[in-house]
């Protein structure tokens, strides 16, 4: 049998302050932006737009399969004649769009996390791969944002890697900039409940700190405060760090732009969409909702 591996990242999509029924009110604005058939733009880019397309829900609502396309506006282009090189009129028909790209993802209300497809597949007849993670957590943003109540704040944080978590609490820290958010209850850990806990108490949607540090030159990323911060952030926010390592080299860290990547692998015959949907959806609920 063969196998075939599908990478992803990861984002925690969070609305603040968080309803009675988290769940159900991420599907409600998920099933929103679809019914209503939203286009969103980004930046200045007005000759292009997203849409979903696709939103499959699976079993009981457990799980939701997605498509995210990409379309350039008709009015956008011009078509040449080839041989002379001048303008043709050409009539579209109005009922066509012009779709240059799909992106894959997989939603779990539970967990209230998106895996955006990076590589590989989940449904094989999908035309293109990879989605590219910042373009698609604006879109998330912006078009849940769209739907969300006026009281309602919308938030969407791409998880980062370990590994630049790991440099931090090995190298010496100059600086730290941390930003974070309070989390929809999902922490194990009792030092990251506390501050979590305290924010939301506060009804502080985002935190920004800097820590600097006293004579000694250096912050200590293990004591308690720092170190929990730190880690709330790796979900929840972002780090950005100046740090000297062994050899006295100094280098700039921003977490954000470290998202984590995973994958999973799957038996490449009919059920591959099924069997990937499943593999993420006890993993997420492992990892997030183990407690």
């Amino acid at each position: 049998m063969r196998h075939t591996r599908i990478q992803y990242y990861t984002t925690n999509i969070k609305i603040l302050p968080p309803p009675d029924s988290t769940g159900k009110r991420y599907v409600s604005l998920l099933d929103g932006w679809f019914n209503k058939g939203y286009r969103i733009t980004l930046g200045n880019d007005t000759n292009h737009y997203f849409s979903l397309t696709r939103l499959d829900k699976i079993g009981n609502g457990e799980s939701y399969y997605g498509v995210v396309s990409k379309f350039v506006t008709m009015e956008s282009i011009d078509f040449i004649d080839k041989n002379t090189g001048s303008l043709v009129e050409f009539s579209i028909p109005s009922n066509l769009e012009a779709r240059v790209n799909e992106y894959e993802f997989v939603f779990i209300p539970k967990c209230h996390r998106f895996a955006f497809i990076k590589g590989g597949k989940i449904n094989p007849e999908v035309s293109r791969r990879g989605a590219p993670l910042k373009q698609m957590t604006t879109i998330i943003e912006k078009a849940f944002k769209n739907i969300a109540a006026e009281h309602e704040d919308v938030k969407v944080i791409v998880q980062q890697s370990d590994q630049v978590f790991k440099r931090i609490f090995e190298e010496k820290i100059l600086s730290l900039d941390i930003k974070v958010s309070y989390t929809n209850d999902d922490l194990s850990n009792e030092g990251k409940k506390t501050i979590d806990s305290l924010l939301r108490d506060g009804q502080i949607g985002e935190f920004i700190g800097k820590f600097r540090p006293d004579s000694s030159g250096f912050i200590k990323s293990d004591a308690l405060f720092p170190k929990e911060m730190i880690k709330l952030a790796k979900e929840n926010g972002q780090v950005k760090a100046k740090m000297k390592n062994e050899e006295g080299d100094v280098t700039n860290l921003n977490t954000k732009e470290h998202p984590e990547i995973n994958e999973l692998e799957v038996e490449d015959d009919g059920s591959r969409e099924q069997s990937f949907i499943n593999k993420l959806y006890s993993t997420f609920i492992e990892r997030y909702r183990s407690q």
